[in-house]
């Protein structure tokens, strides 16, 4: 599988970066960027049009049964591409944003890693193979989190969401061996095709949906994932918005099909998303630091996509694959648009935020899609996926399950709409007259570095529509 080759180039790249291109992070930043295009294309060339799925398999412990096994099917060459292809264009913002900035090789090291990892995640066709990269993508995003080291909160966020996330490991790693203990294999295959029960079974999925749970920032852990906003904006856009925190939807996604008939499963993972979606869209509304918005933002999204695999119907399962590209793509270009303003204004105060269109106004113009597209309006992709999310949940032949799901998305709709709204509004209206000359008359000692943060912003705005 070239795909793999592609994963393994993107540590080479990130390592190499890290410990022998450190005056020179810019060289491998662009050696980056390309072992990206040639995952992209590895990945459409495989996984499109295939007759079967390419599957792959790395030989470790095989005495033991665990060996590394991989899959191209059609879930994991679109999770691929998002995360191949927003890491290209994250990492294109990140040249322009980390210049001068003496952690810039040490990001693009880590960050490579990465994203290596959690491409193996969402290729893995077992639950060993994705526990492995799992716990990669948990050590990586603490090293990503305090990467300003000098920062009290950073080293604080660092090590909140590596204990979190690092128990959900655990957790994760304990449902592998009581699968092979039981059943004698953790492919997802094998176990959909077993359909497994019993009171091993029972404990298995606690522990699998705690993983997912503390990964994704479900109630009641959804506490790590605001703190780790203090990680720098590229870090925040691409990990704590688009990649690691899906990772616990991937684990959902793939295990649904073997355990998805469990009321056990049903009951916890809709009571689980609705609360999450109620709570973080609560606490949305309540903040005047925008990236904060769009954090307590994420963790509401975050839900809406757990409830949809929790309803685990065809058209359940397929408006949440849709919605999980939509808020991908609106939510990175949301983080760094507000990136850009916070770098040529010093500021995210959502009462201020309107103080950049007279000299952003292009990326305010991407922001204001992003946000309207968050909010689900016509005729922007948001609107698409939520009004699938809401007939599939309408569809649903669940019992109280469903009532509970439908009651529970639409209540943090509502606030999705509000939050949205109240963002909306910071950007659309009239400036104070000196801001706009501030803005306008800006001096370009940070705005003329910035050119291909913005573009990027205004990229990914771009698919929103």
């Amino acid at each position: 599988m070239a795909l793999l080759v592609a994963v393994l180039g993107l540590f080479l790249v990130g390592v190499t970066t890290a410990v022998g291109l450190r005056r020179r992070p810019v060289a491998g930043a662009v050696v980056g960027l390309a072992v990206f295009l040639a995952g992209v294309a590895a990945t459409l060339v495989e996984g499109i049009g295939a007759d079967a799925a390419p599957t792959a398999t790395v030989k470790w412990l095989s005495a033991l049964g665990l060996d590394l096994h991989f899959s191209l099917d059609g879930f994991g060459v679109l999770m691929s591409l998002i995360v191949l292809v927003l890491g290209f264009a994250v990492l294109t913002y990140a040249i322009a944003y980390f210049e001068h900035d003496e952690t810039f090789a040490r990001f693009v090291g880590v960050f490579l890693a990465f994203a290596g990892s959690m491409t193996g995640v969402v290729i893995a066709s077992d639950l060993f193979t994705m526990f492995v990269f799992w716990e990669l993508t948990s050590i990586c995003s603490f090293l990503l989190i305090g990467l300003n080291d000098k920062s009290d909160s950073a080293r604080q966020a660092a090590v909140r969401a590596l204990l979190t996330t690092g128990a959900g490991g655990l957790c994760l790693l304990g449902a592998v061996a009581l699968l092979q203990a039981d059943l004698g294999t953790t492919r997802f295959t094998d176990l959909a095709a077993l359909q497994p029960t019993g009171a091993l079974v029972d404990a298995t999925i606690v522990l699998i949906l705690l993983g997912a749970f503390t990964k994704s920032a479900q109630f009641p852990f959804h506490f790590w994932l605001p703190g780790a906003m203090a990680a720098p904006t590229p870090v925040s856009a691409y990990l704590h918005s688009a990649t690691m925190v899906k990772a616990g939807i991937v684990l959902l996604a793939r295990t649904s099909p073997a355990f998805g008939q469990s009321a056990l499963w049903q009951w916890w993972v809709v009571l689980a998303g609705c609360i999450t979606m109620s709570v973080g869209g609560w606490r949305a509304l309540r903040q005047n630091d925008a990236k904060l918005l769009l954090a307590h933002s994420t963790v509401s999204q975050l839900g809406l996509l757990t409830v949809l695999v929790g309803i685990g119907s065809p058209l359940a399962l397929y408006a949440g694959v849709a919605h999980l590209l939509a808020h991908a793509v609106f939510k990175v270009g949301l983080f760094l648009g507000i990136g850009v303003i916070d770098h040529d204004l010093g500021t995210r105060e959502v009462s201020r935020l309107a103080e950049a269109r007279a000299g952003l106004p292009i990326v305010t113009a991407s922001l204001v899609a992003a946000t309207l597209s968050m909010a689900g309006v016509i005729p922007f992709f948001g609107f698409v996926t939520k009004e699938k999310a809401l007939v599939a949940l309408l569809e649903a032949d669940l019992g109280n399950v469903a009532t509970l799901a439908l009651v529970g998305v639409v209540a943090g709709s509502v606030l999705s709409v509000a939050y949205s709204a109240r963002l909306f509004r910071a950007l659309v209206r009239k400036p104070p007259a000196a801001g706009v000359d501030r803005v306008a008359g800006h001096d370009g000692t940070h705005g003329g570095e910035h050119h291909a943060s913005r573009f990027g912003s205004v990229l990914l705005a771009r698919p929103v529509i």
